[in-house]
């Protein structure tokens, strides 16, 4: 079982391969569904997520159901 680091490093990769770049806006339910393509549902998506937050590799979005791609999680998805 991988962990949230794992997770969100997986995460911010499949990001970055849809061409998504630092300070897009992405709502919490296509977030939802990229984790679930790349095999991270459930509890694990929550926690990567949290992961990612608190890595600021993702902050809060301009509008309730947003984040955004902070330039460290599309580094870290280009790692």
């Amino acid at each position: 079982m991988a962990t949230p680091e794992e997770n969100a490093k997986r995460l911010m990769r499949d990001l970055v391969a849809r061409k998504r770049k630092p300070n897009d806006v992405i709502q919490n339910a296509q977030l939802q569904r990229i984790a679930m393509a790349s095999g991270i549902d459930g509890a694990a998506h929550l926690a990567a997520i949290e992961f990612a937050g608190k890595q600021n590799w993702i902050g809060d979005g301009p509008r309730p159901g947003t984040v955004v791609l902070t330039q460290a999680g599309w580094d870290a998805g280009n790692s």
